[in-house]
């Protein structure tokens, strides 16, 4: 989902907010990939991330 948006609007920022996304492992790959900023631990507090990520990756779009 993050290439393509890139790809097509540029490179502007992305935040990223979430139980999931608070996952050290997440928050480096996204940060490294594609410059991502996160919402602090106390405001990510849900699992919808995580979902979007992986329908991205089962579509072939991530």
């Amino acid at each position: 989902m993050c290439r393509g948006l890139l790809e097509r609007y540029g490179r502007l920022p992305v935040v990223f907010a979430g139980g999931v996304m608070s996952n050290s492992i997440l928050r480096e790959y996204f940060s490294k990939q594609y410059g991502a900023m996160f919402a602090e631990p106390q405001f990510s507090s849900d699992n919808a991330g995580g979902i979007g990520v992986l329908t991205a990756i089962k579509a072939g779009l991530g």
